[in-house]
């Protein structure tokens, strides 16, 4: 009997330890489980973070490339977009003085003040090309950028945002191929372009990204 008793208190130890063990086990593997589910989750929520705050970053730049693009567009689209002194009267010391302020290459400046003809048409001419070129670098950094980032953007705002893309790059040539050519009509078109067409694009958005950002809900 003794030995029946010892045997069966062995066995009842051992029925104890290894549930011990066991239940160590499996509190073991869930807290292990547990701790990989929390990190992927928060791997996850990081992931989607770093999307948004992307997402805002470009959206942000963009819309200043989109404007920085109109405003430059503006100052070469409009006739007589800018109002100078009468170089044909001045002196040289006068002429080099106000054409030292648009901070141009000594080359336009002598080149100006050694034309024997109509110094205004001149000036007109070297003012328009130069605001002509800095446009065209405006309205490339906003392609190439848009480009750049199309991953970022949702596709309606994408789709908005590449139809001002096309407008501003018809604009800028019909602009430069109105002024090689002399053709007002052409000009005209891009007048259009830029201070009417792009509104309703611009307009629109503009209500897409205070959507997408949510800025009711700031507000």
């Amino acid at each position: 009997i003794k030995i029946i008793i010892a045997g069966g208190g062995i066995g009842g130890i051992t029925f104890l330890v290894l549930k011990f063990w066991g239940q160590k086990w499996l509190d073991e593997k869930f807290n292990m489980r547990l701790d990989e589910y929390r990190f992927s989750l928060n791997t996850l929520f990081n992931r989607v973070s770093h999307v948004q705050q992307k997402e805002i970053e470009v959206l942000s730049i963009l819309w200043q490339k989109l404007l920085d693009s109109l405003g430059d567009l503006e100052l070469i689209v409009k006739p007589n977009g800018h109002s100078h002194s009468n170089f044909n009267t001045m002196s040289q010391e006068e002429i080099k003085t106000t054409l030292e302020e648009f901070e141009w290459k000594e080359y336009y400046i002598k080149e100006i003040l050694n034309y024997d003809k109509d110094k205004n048409a001149l000036f007109l001419n070297t003012y328009f090309w130069h605001k002509f070129v800095k446009a065209q670098k405006s309205v490339a950094n906003f392609h190439n950028y848009l480009w750049r980032n199309t991953i970022f953007l949702t596709v309606d705002l994408y789709n908005e945002f590449k139809k001002l893309d096309i407008l501003l790059y018809d604009a800028l040539k019909d602009t430069e191929d109105g002024k090689r050519i002399s053709n007002e009509e052409l000009r005209k078109r891009a007048n259009d372009k830029i201070y009417e067409e792009s509104k309703h694009y611009v307009e629109k958005i503009e209500k897409m990204i205070q959507k997408r950002l949510h800025f009711d809900e700031a507000s």
